[in-house]
Order: structure tokens, then C-alpha cells, then sequence
């Protein structure tokens, strides 16, 4: 059962509807939570309730951070990261997912960069992050600040110029003609054939070397879609002679793979429901009624990924504002509070610091507003004036603990607030600190 955590959050994308869905999105949690606690005997017709693994105990209540080395960090390094792991730590992370860390293909590559997903090696790493020592000098650091390492995996494709398509050319799919498949639309990558024991056998091995000699703690597999469940079990026993590990599919629909090697899985039909009912497409109650199918579908033992956005979703679908809009506050609490492992993706955290930077390269001001006591510590640590809303106004914890700081605060007053209430909110904050400025 997930407990709520918390994590630093970004600016506010303007104001709030109304308090009316948050309150309906905590009680749809609240009930799914009671249902989970209370729901064990369901049937797990898909499912049985044995398999031979179980979840990392340290998994349990984990938050998962998605991690793209070259967007942390101006400098793009693994030496960079190693260096801000404390702020994950006081984040509340306990898991670094890292995007894949491999050489790109060079051979039709997209764009200047490539894609992270166009592997030419699965035993090395990307020069342009460093060496294979500082990832391993990386991995050390977050586990002295008790935290684990997960790393994206591709096993569906290679680059085209990766050595294995000259050494083993009968590991991938071919066409008519006898050449090379790209799968979809991705021109820079080609077709594992996973009937092909070869190409198992050297996975399986490729997958324990990083555990046993870098020390990584399990993977997060990139569009398993089409590998046999059975090769995820074996190598998952194999990965537990060394340590306990955590696998995380890039998958829905395959409810086998919870019994085959995996501990968490996707929950995209949920996250795209959240998109829904933020866009007033679909009603809130939807997003109960998925909440119990998967309650119904999967064992106790099957983490489901819960999110609002993603490396996926940032690229293609659109940014959190753009999906979720004023909603999207709802929607992470909502994250937080129901069953599973609820994801940050990379900069999900940053907004306030990006404020701080534009502050930095323009000069003026930043005024942004703080919606809850125990957050006006932290934004005084960006912010030059603090805004209290009209739908705060008489937030008098709110107001009291803003009335603490030394930093300037904007009321605002709503057009059906009297004077008298407008100068109460004031004198409540001039009482807490009456040297303050206004």
C-alpha cells in the first residue's frame, strides 16, 4: 500500500477552478484505498497469488524519479548528477530511473543528438556523460545517500551500427529481401528477433553484468512488448543470486509479466483518463471505475506506475500545463494517495527554480503564489513576493504563517469579499509579524 509522500512542488498554472475537484479527486482516493486495504480476496483470475521472486523490500512505498542525464544538469554528466544527488534524497526519491545511458547510433540517426533509444552498445555508456568509472563512482553515491539505481533497457531494437547486427545478423527480423526491419516509424533502430536463443542468452548476460559488476539495482525495459515472458523470469532469478532487483515494464497489457520477472507496470489507460477528466471530457467517477478494474485485475504483489507525465508524454502529448491544466494539482494528489508507485519525471520538480532563473536573466521580480502553510518556507527560498489568493483569504493558517516570513506578500481580494473581511486577512498577517513589509 503507497503512503503519501511529498515532493516539492511547482508553480501554480494559474488558479484553481474551484476546490470542488480536488475534493472529489481525495475521495475517489480515499475510497480506492479503502477498497485496496480491504479487497485482497478479489479474483485474480489472470494471476496467481504464487510466483517465484518478490518485490525488493526496500520497493515498498518507493517514489520512482525518471532521470535524462543530459537535461539534469547544464553540464550533462554522470560527475554533474553525482553532485545534486543530496537534492533528490531531501526530495523524497528512493528509486533514480536513468533514460538510457548507452551509446547513440550514428547510422540514421535523428537529429544532431539521436535518439537514447538507438543503442550501439549494451555494455558501455555514453561518452558524452562521462566514463564507465564515473557511473559506477555515480551508482555508489546514491546508495550512500539510501537510495537505488534503475536503468532503462531496449531489449525490442539496436542501432543500426550496433556490432551486433555484423556479428550476429541472425538476431534481428528481415524483410523479403533479406534486409533489416525498422519497427513503427523508427528509421534508426532495427528488429531484435527474439526466437533467436543467441540473442537471449546474450541479454540475459548483458543485464547481470550491470547489476553484478556496476551494482545497479534493476531496469526499467523499454517496449517488451514482443519478448517471451519466460526470458524475464529466468534472468530475474539469475539477477537475485546477486542482489534483489526491481523491473519495472514499459507495458500494460501483458499481465503475465508479473509473474515472469516483473514488479511494476504502467498504468497508461488511467493516465490518460486523468487527461480526460482534467480536459472536461469524461466525468471524475471514470477514474474510480478504472481504479476498481485494476483492483480486480492484478494481485497484491503488482505495482502499477501512477503519473502525469512522463519522457513519453513531455514529448508528444504535451507538457503538464497544456494537459492538465488548473487541475493539475488535483491530479497529483491524486497520484500520491492511491495504490502504486507514483513517478516524478525529470525537472517535474524545477518550476520554481526555473522562475529563479529567469529572475536572474531579466531582472524583475518574482511574485507567485503559495497555496498551503507548509509550503511557504520552501517558495520563500525563490519567490520576492508572495501571492495569496482570493480563494485564501480567510486561509488563516495560511495567512498566519505567510505573517512569519519577512518577505513581501500580495492579498488579493476577491470581488465578493467585503473591506472588513480584506482588512481581517491583513491584520492576520501584520499580528504574526507587525515590522513585516506589505
Amino acid at each position: 500500500m503507497q503512503e503519501t509522500r511529498s515532493f516539492l512542488k511547482y508553480k501554480t498554472i494559474g488558479s484553481m477552478r474551484n476546490t470542488r475537484s480536488l475534493f472529489i479527486i481525495s475521495i475517489l482516493s480515499m475510497g480506492l484505498f479503502m477498497a485496496a486495504c480491504s479487497g485482497g480476496e478479489r479474483d485474480r483470475s489472470q494471476l496467481t497469488d504464487e510466483r517465484a521472486f518478490e518485490n525488493p523490500e526496500w520497493s515498498k512505498d518507493a517514489v520512482l524519479y525518471e532521470l535524462n542525464v543530459r537535461q539534469f544538469s547544464e553540464e550533462g554528466t554522470f560527475s554533474a548528477v553525482e553532485s545534486r544527488v543530496n537534492e533528490l534524497a531531501a526530495l523524497g526519491v528512493d528509486v533514480i530511473w536513468f533514460m538510457p545511458i548507452h551509446p547513440i547510433g550514428e547510422v540514421n540517426r535523428k537529429g544532431t543528438l539521436g535518439s537514447y533509444y538507438s543503442i550501439r552498445d549494451f555494455r558501455d555508456v555514453n561518452p558524452e556523460f562521462g566514463t564507465l568509472d564515473d557511473f559506477r563512482s555515480l551508482v555508489d553515491r546514491i546508495h550512500q545517500a539510501g537510495m537505488y539505481v534503475m536503468m532503462d533497457w531496449v531489449p525490442n531494437h539496436s542501432a543500426w551500427d550496433n556490432h551486433l547486427a555484423e556479428e550476429h545478423p541472425g538476431w534481428y527480423v528481415r524483410d523479403e529481401n533479406g534486409g533489416f526491419v525498422s519497427p513503427y516509424d523508427w528509421t534508426d533502430v532495427i528488429q531484435f528477433d527474439w526466437s533467436s536463443e543467441g540473442l537471449q542468452d546474450y541479454m540475459a548476460d548483458a543485464l547481470i553484468y550491470w547489476v553484478e559488476d556496476i551494482n545497479v539495482d534493476g531496469f526499467r525495459v523499454d517496449h517488451p512488448h514482443v519478448t517471451p515472458a519466460d526470458f524475464w523470469l529466468r534472468v530475474r532469478l539469475e539477477m537475485e543470486k546477486v542482489k534483489p532487483v526491481l523491473m519495472l515494464a514499459e507495458n500494460e497489457d501483458r499481465v503475465e509479466f508479473f509473474q515472469n520477472g516483473y514488479d511494476i507496470n504502467y498504468s497508461w489507460e488511467l493516465h490518460h483518463l486523468m487527461n480526460q477528466v482534467a480536459q472536461g471530457k469524461d466525468k471524475a467517477a471514470v477514474l474510480h471505475q478504472a481504479l476498481s478494474r485494476d483492483l480486480e485485475r492484478f494481485p497484491d504483489y503488482a505495482y502499477r506506475l501512477r503519473f502525469i507525465t512522463n519522457h513519453d508524454e513531455n514529448s508528444w502529448a504535451g507538457t503538464i500545463a497544456e494537459r492538465l491544466g488548473e487541475a493539475h494539482e488535483a491530479m497529483a494528489v491524486f497520484m500520491y494517495t492511491i495504490p502504486g508507485m507514483p513517478l516524478l519525471y525529470n525537472g517535474q520538480e524545477a518550476g520554481l527554480k526555473l522562475l529563479a532563473a529567469a529572475r536572474e536573466e531579466t531582472g524583475l521580480a518574482v511574485v507567485t503564489e503559495v497555496m498551503t502553510p507548509h509550503h511557504v518556507e520552501m517558495v520563500c527560498e525563490y519567490a520576492d513576493v508572495l501571492q495569496i489568493g482570493a480563494r485564501n483569504m480567510q486561509n488563516y493558517y495560511l495567512l498566519e504563517a505567510v505573517g512569519e516570513t519577512r518577505t513581501p506578500v500580495l492579498l488579493k481580494r476577491g470581488p465578493s469579499a467585503t473591506i472588513d473581511e480584506f482588512l481581517l486577512a491583513l491584520s492576520l498577517i501584520h499580528i504574526s509579524e507587525p515590522t513585516r513589509p506589505y
